[in-house]
């Protein structure tokens, strides 16, 4: 067994965690927006934001 790579792969799961963690804080307050300020910018960061979650599940062999 190679123990710095097991070292690192137990590193970088742990930052996935914490980013995981972040986007999802972020999500549940509606990525900061304001329904009464809400413009289409909005819409493409949402939308940004699916597409990439879209292409890390793609890459991870979830399919759509």
């Amino acid at each position: 067994m190679n123990e710095k790579a097991v070292e690192k792969f137990m590193s970088k799961t742990t930052e996935a965690r914490e980013l995981l963690a972040a986007i999802q804080a972020e999500i549940d307050d509606h990525m900061n927006t304001n329904p009464d300020t809400l413009h289409w910018g909005h819409v493409g960061d949402a939308t940004h934001v699916v597409e990439s979650l879209r292409d890390i599940a793609r890459f991870m062999g979830h399919a759509e």
